[in-house]
């Protein structure tokens, strides 16, 4: 994985144009962003649907679950209007939720076969980036 360099970086290395948003000397980037509000039941179809999805959300829970008051699932599965979906809400559940979903997708995309040639992130996206690519 590499970072995106930025427009001078680009015209020094003799780029004449720059490149397509999203691209990568022909790869693909992925910008995981900060999210102020994680929806409950967000992670409920890509789980049910997708094995690679499934497991690797199963092993960040199991990650994070000792430094939680209750398990990450119990919040990110709870009903919509639900009391455990509240826990979304506090600042440990909602970025372990957030973090747990970026890693799953990112899971899931390169089980697709995507190959991905550049990672950033924002807040806990910066965490997930740093994660993907083995640096955390």
């Amino acid at each position: 994985m590499t970072a995106v360099p930025t427009g001078t970086a680009l015209r020094s290395a003799g780029r004449q144009r720059p490149p397509v948003p999203g691209s990568v000397e022909g790869g693909t980037a992925v910008l995981f962003p900060r999210a102020r509000r994680v929806r409950p039941g967000m992670a409920r179809a890509l789980y049910g649907t997708f094995p690679a999805f499934r497991g690797e959300f199963d092993t960040v829970c199991r990650a994070l679950d000792p430094r939680l008051s209750l398990p990450l699932a119990v919040a990110v599965f709870a009903p919509e209007r639900g009391v455990d979906s509240r826990l979304l809400h506090r600042m440990d559940f909602g970025r372990a939720a957030l973090f747990a979903y970026q890693v799953a997708l990112y899971r899931t995309w390169q089980d697709w076969g995507l190959r991905i040639a550049a990672v950033a992130g924002d807040g806990v996206g910066a965490l997930t980036a740093a994660h993907v690519t083995g640096r955390l």
